[in-house]
């Protein structure tokens, strides 16, 4: 699904009156569809009490649109102007005087009023919010914010127009204060600011209403965010359609991964790996610990290395892995869960990035590496997903991770664009990049910021790479990149899936990675539920 941010949609709006859709049109288009959602919402709308504040702008004007049509079913209805008549925009001016002429009541707010609105407030059954749109460019008036205290302190169930007043629609930035709705119907396309936090949590439920913007506009305007759904995932998990196939169609994955005391991180990945889908997957890990493995593992081969004294696999363990590499026809390198910062360990990995040339996966500490040594992925020849935390992107880059959380989509687009590579930064709505296009997922909960969800990850994306990868799922990308980006976007929905299915048996609290890759099976089933 397609998400805009507030200026694209006012490009997108300036198209359509440019090509004769009036603004009035697509006002009153909103205004249809909002009623009908709640129409769907409460049977018996034409008896409740509605309250509707109304600003001054386009969004005062959507709201102006809903008391005129919920004043026809029956409610009854009564509109709290923000601004004064005069103050009102040519389009809500219209509106207001259609409303107006209908017979719709209208109070003016005014800060002396405080108790008259208190009343309103209370006989009130439902509230809509179309006050300030996607255009709030600053904090809100101090005028407003008692008002706003008072709505969202009336536990009556709120509806936002568009976006919850004081909720910036890009970003999801919060101003000093904001109406926390229970459902947002947001018109045209969704607002990138409904998805990413803090905004989200003041929107509730998010629904589109289709207001007729041609798809030829939205080409023009040339959307690049979208959020993704199990409509758009379903067609990129690999199926076994044929009949006639053995596991090297499915490809073959090496995991480089574990180390002293973290093991679990090799099983984690390695587990996901193999029950995602791939035909073959080997870990390669030092050979005093491959004893380890081979209990943990049954279905995964090992390629045990020459270790040190600590266990750590050193510079001489290359050749023979890039041998495997080549002798054994990889598909996909994932490198990092549980290695450890062991400088000869880096020098590995430094080795290998600079000599392959098959896709490769990297993770944990594969990345606090790299952020030493940032210029290895420059000089890679291998087309690289990265799956950062925010601690890890913003060594990655320098910065502070407070500073990478509150503009996640930026950092997350310039590193992506700067070293050519497909960025999936990890946390609430996982962000999908290669620094162009941009997908947020939308699968997920709180329960999965637990040790190992992130090794679960990385293998399922490597399974899911190696099926794509061979002959039997190529034909649906178009080129390598493609086919990472795909992976990596079905990957984080179908692991944030699992976790969602897992935590209905387990909870959230209780939440363990293990817990995923018994769920893997029935996401990918998913598509026939």
């Amino acid at each position: 699904m397609k998400i805009v941010s507030s200026e694209q949609m006012k490009k997108i709006d300036e198209e359509c009156i440019g090509q004769g859709i009036s603004g009035l049109t697509l006002m009153e288009r909103a205004g249809e569809g909002f009623v009908k959602i709640l129409k769907n919402k409460f049977t018996n709308l034409n008896k409740k009490n509605v309250l509707i504040l109304s600003g001054k702008g386009n969004n005062g004007g959507d709201g102006l649109v809903v008391a005129r049509k919920l004043f026809e079913t029956g409610s009854k209805v009564k509109v709290l102007l923000s601004a004064g008549e005069n103050d009102l925009s040519d389009n809500a001016k219209t509106n207001f005087d259609k409303a107006k002429n209908l017979g719709v009541n209208f109070i003016e707010y005014n800060e002396e009023m405080q108790c008259v609105f208190r009343e309103e407030i209370e006989k009130a059954d439902l509230i809509v919010d179309a006050i300030f749109g996607t255009g709030l460019k600053s904090e809100l008036p101090v005028s407003m914010m008692e008002l706003f205290k008072q709505v969202n302190n009336s536990k009556k169930f709120i509806a936002a127009c568009d976006i919850p007043s004081g909720v910036n629609g890009t970003t999801g930035k919060v101003a000093n204060f904001c109406i926390c709705a229970d459902l947002t119907v947001t018109f045209g396309l969704p607002k990138s600011g409904l998805f990413l936090l803090p905004g989200r949590n003041f929107t509730g439920e998010v629904m589109v209403v289709d207001i007729g913007v041609p798809s030829s506009i939205i080409e023009k305007v040339k959307v690049k965010e979208r959020l993704s759904d199990w409509q758009e995932i379903e067609g990129m998990v690999p199926r076994r359609d044929k009949k006639d196939v053995y596991k090297n169609n499915f490809g073959h994955v090496l995991i480089l991964a574990g180390s002293v005391g973290m093991t679990g991180a090799a099983e984690l990945t390695c587990q996901a790996a193999i029950r995602t889908g791939a035909g073959l997957v080997t870990l390669a890990i030092a050979e005093d610990l491959n004893h380890i493995m081979e209990v943990k593992l049954t279905e995964v081969m090992t390629l045990p290395l020459p270790a040190m004294n600590r266990k750590i696999l050193p510079l001489k363990s290359f050749k023979k892995i890039m041998d495997f590499i080549e002798k054994r026809n990889i598909s996909v390198l994932a490198m990092g869960p549980g290695l450890s910062m062991d400088r000869d360990m880096g020098k590995l990995l430094e080795n290998i990035l600079l000599n392959i040339q098959i896709p490769c996966v990297l993770d944990a500490d594969a990345l606090n590496f790299l952020a030493e040594k940032k210029e290895i992925l420059k000089k890679t020849r291998a087309k690289l997903i990265i799956t950062p935390h925010p601690g890890e992107l913003a060594r990655l880059l320098g910065k502070n991770t407070l500073n990478v959380q509150k503009e996640r989509i930026k950092w997350a687009k310039e590193l992506a664009a700067e070293y050519n590579l497909i960025c999936l930064l990890k946390g609430y709505q996982t962000i999908i990049t290669d620094g162009d296009i941009l997908y947020l997922n939308s699968t997920g909960n709180p329960g999965m910021a637990s040790a190992g969800m992130g090794d679960v990850l990385t293998g399922m994306i490597a399974g899911l790479i190696a099926q794509m990868m061979g002959e039997v799922s190529q034909k649906n990308c178009f080129s390598v990149q493609e086919l990472l980006m795909a992976a990596a976007r079905a990957g984080a929905y179908l692991h944030g899936l699992a976790g969602d299915f897992a935590s209905r048996e387990k909870g959230e609290v209780s939440l363990i990675a293990s817990d995923l890759l018994g769920k893997i099976p029935e996401v990918i089933m998913n598509r026939k539920k």
